[in-house]
């Protein structure tokens, strides 16, 4: 009777198995981060994390493919571990629709970051993305079009839907392509009023040269714009990125303009291993760098 049991538990274990693909990938770094904010004891610390993403996939008989996928998170040796990012999909020649961990439309496009653990410089004109949270995303591929579509819905029924919602649509016209979304956030924990928020980024590759401009302007943050550029020559990529927000008109403004700005690089070492790093200046004014080392696996 055991070895009965023992079996069809077997059998129906594989069967599963069989129905989908298991992955393991991730990803990993260790380095130093410099910045000498004031109010900081020391300007350089040590940093590390890994992530590691289990992930899998599959197809029902009439050709829907699905997924599932969830991630386990280290950081700084063993002072912070998380079980997070997970998230489940549907999608088939119409598009593809994500549930869990996801983010609004204009998350798809900022400017380049550079350094091992990215120091920031592009931070001035991101603020003024987005603001709102999305756990429920369509996109959507027709040719050269993408079509994105966000939304918040409660998991709890004593809470209410959040409210917020965005949209996107980009167009490649093969050298270069155009981004644009919308997203509006029902209560900005910050104001406590709804953020509207509208963003652009035009990039292009020409050659071993990639350029970008990215605008965006929200209620809360007013107007930002930036600029990211890079250079790659074998191994080798070499990027500068600079951006300056203009919060005078925003909710939260009347301080004038901040800009930020970094200049950094990336080596490829081979064997899934990139040293990075990076140096520049965050919306505070405060100089920041990091160098290290990238693992993908």
């Amino acid at each position: 009777k055991k070895i009965l049991i023992a079996t069809t538990a077997l059998v129906a274990t594989a069967g599963v198995a069989a129905a989908a693909d298991v992955s393991l990938s991730g990803t990993a770094r260790m380095g130093l981060q410099f910045n000498d904010a004031t109010a900081n004891v020391t300007d350089v610390k040590l940093h590390t994390r890994i992530r590691a993403r289990i992930t899998a996939t599959g197809e029902t008989d009439g050709g829907l493919g699905w997924g599932a996928t969830t991630r386990v998170q280290v950081t700084n040796g063993s002072t912070s571990e998380t079980v997070n990012s997970t998230s489940l999909w549907l999608s088939g020649s119409w598009g593809k629709l994500t549930v869990g961990d996801t983010d609004p439309a204009a998350d798809d496009f900022g400017l380049a970051s550079w350094g091992f653990a990215n120091v920031g410089g592009g931070e001035a004109a991101e603020k003024s993305r987005y603001t709102g949270d999305a756990n429920v995303r369509y996109d959507g591929t027709f040719g050269a079009v993408t079509v994105v579509a966000t939304t918040g819905l409660t998991y709890d029924n004593a809470v209410d839907n959040s409210g917020d919602w965005s949209l996107g649509l980009g167009y490649d016209f093969g050298m270069f392509a155009v981004n644009v979304a919308y997203d509006h956030d029902d209560n900005y924990t910050v104001t406590a009023l709804e953020n509207n928020s509208v963003s652009a980024k035009v990039s292009g590759t020409f050659g071993d040269v990639t350029v970008g401009l990215l605008v965006a302007d929200s209620d809360a943050y007013g107007f930002g714009a930036g600029v990211d550029v890079a250079y790659t020559m074998g191994n080798l990529t070499i990027g500068a990125n600079y951006s300056q927000i203009d919060d005078d008109n925003g909710l939260l403004g009347g301080v004038g303009s901040d800009d930020s700005y970094e200049i950094g690089f990336k080596y490829g070492l081979g064997g899934g291993a990139t040293l990075a790093g990076a140096i520049g200046q965050s919306t505070a004014g405060d100089t920041v760098a990091d160098f290290g080392l990238n693992f993908k696996f």
